[in-house]
């Protein structure tokens, strides 16, 4: 596969056949939670997604394999609840059963407990229900988007490198290394001021600069991020 195959790629098991050799645990894990947080509206309740931000939080360094264990169990016991509720019980009552239901919080099982060996999975099951009801060509609409995110954990740099020139990192008081870890922590809106702060600092690399002011689905992993951060993985 080519750059230019790569860009314009819809199909995400060719993708990941491709960057196999790059995939870092860190990088599977965030991808399986970026596919996951597209179904937060699908979650029946605050367990699941508190598990999908311990699982996010854990690969970013920030939480503890107990912390993590703990996700695992609620989003494991968050999935058996949504995938009993396919049983009608007289007289029961609570959150009723549906198919994205059981399929998002499955999705999210897999992503906290086993992201690093079934992030694909995750991936799947998170498509199928985010599109449940649209049949295959709702799931072709979700694995594009999902393509995209997979390609935001890498950009360019399985083709060529990318160089951040330390200087840049020392300009104006930090600014750039700064607003990237504000953006890591949560601040996607602050990529059009990173990519000023880089452009102020010296950098003219159109791939960095249209990264920050022009693309649209950032997530944690991104590949720019990253290299601000000094962070090698999967590159």
């Amino acid at each position: 596969m080519n750059e230019h195959a790569w860009h314009r790629c819809d199909r995400l098991y060719e993708l990941f056949a491709f960057a196999q050799d790059h995939l870092s645990d860190r990088k599977r894990r965030l991808f399986a939670v970026a596919c996951c947080r597209r179904g937060l509206h699908l979650m029946p309740n605050d367990d699941t997604r508190h598990a999908l931000a311990i699982a996010e939080r854990y690969a970013l360094g920030l939480e503890s394999e107990e912390s993590l264990e703990k996700a695992e169990m609620l989003a494991f016991l968050a999935h058996l609840d949504a995938r009993d509720r396919s049983v009608v019980v007289e007289g029961e009552v609570g959150m009723p059963w549906s198919r994205s239901t059981e399929l998002i919080t499955q999705a999210v099982s897999l992503a906290a407990s086993h992201g690093v060996y079934a992030s694909f999975d995750a991936a799947d099951h998170a498509r199928r229900a985010i599109a449940e009801g649209g049949g295959w060509r709702g799931e072709q609409v979700e694995e594009v988007v999902q393509c995209r995110l997979f390609r935001e954990m890498f950009g360019p740099t399985l083709f060529h490198a990318v160089r951040i020139d330390p200087l840049w990192l020392c300009a104006n008081d930090r600014a750039v290394s700064r607003i990237a870890e504000e953006i890591e922590a949560g601040a996607a809106e602050l990529y059009p001021i990173l990519g000023d702060a880089i452009e102020d600092a010296g950098c003219s690399d159109s791939a960095i600069l249209t990264h920050c002011r022009e693309y649209a689905d950032h997530v944690r992993g991104c590949w720019l991020v990253d290299l601000v951060l000094g962070r090698n993985d999967g590159i």
